[in-house]
């Protein structure tokens, strides 16, 4: 959760780094487009703890997805509703008071059909592929899953990575290759090698290196 709000703290600042065209393609504007990104590694941690936790999970997935969208819907249209009422009083400027149109009333009201929120729209479709994947796995070999997730995960992420405009990717996609390498985890935890502190830490270093050279440089 840490890494989410960096990420939205960074990726609206008004720091000069930001805003200037002139320090774009330099090197501290590179290091500022890296910590922007921490927020999908907190994505990717959360999907994969969710993973892990239902790894083997067959219930019926519409429970659990009635209630998330109920917290969603409450969220959604709560903040609406004050907005609404607070526009007409003198604690929101006149300039700022953004006009409230059809769309953003069927949005605030309907937030996962109309994507208000990309995570939550995505993670709700998760919720209801969850146990097909659960069903899948059971029936594939190791092998065989192992050749489904790189599927996944070429098509993600490495196609989107050499093809920038690739519309195989979608939010739903992503989340549930992410999913799929969760499970996975879970499933062969047991044949996976232990892993040192220090091998841990190399690896996020030099990832974060990774990250900062490709926006400096792509």
């Amino acid at each position: 959760m840490f890494l989410i709000v960096a990420t939205h703290f960074y990726a609206a600042d008004n720091w000069s780094i930001h805003t200037d065209p002139n320090l774009s393609r330099t090197w501290a504007s590179a290091a500022h487009d890296s910590l922007a990104m921490f927020g999908q590694i907190g994505v990717s941690f959360f999907i994969l703890i969710s993973a892990y936790f239902l790894a083997f999970n067959k219930k019926k997935p519409i429970p659990r997805l009635i209630r998330l969208w109920i917290q969603i819907f409450i969220y959604s249209a709560g903040i609406f509703v004050i907005y609404a009422l607070l526009r007409r009083t003198p604690l929101i400027p006149t300039n700022l008071r953004e006009e409230i149109s059809p769309n953003m009333v069927l949005t605030s009201f309907f937030p996962i059909t109309f994507n208000a929120y990309w995570f939550m729209s995505a993670f709700c479709v998760l919720i209801l592929l969850a146990p097909f994947i659960t069903i899948l796995f059971d029936q594939l070999s190791k092998r065989q899953t192992l050749v489904l997730i790189s599927i996944m995960f070429w098509m993600t992420f490495v196609w989107k990575l050499l093809n920038p405009t690739n519309q195989y990717f979608t939010d739903v996609i992503y989340l549930t290759t992410i999913f799929m390498i969760g499970s996975f985890i879970r499933r062969y935890a047991s044949e996976f090698p232990k892993i040192k502190i220090w091998h841990l830490f190399i690896t996020i270093i030099l990832g974060f290196f990774c990250l900062y050279f490709l926006y400096l440089f792509y």
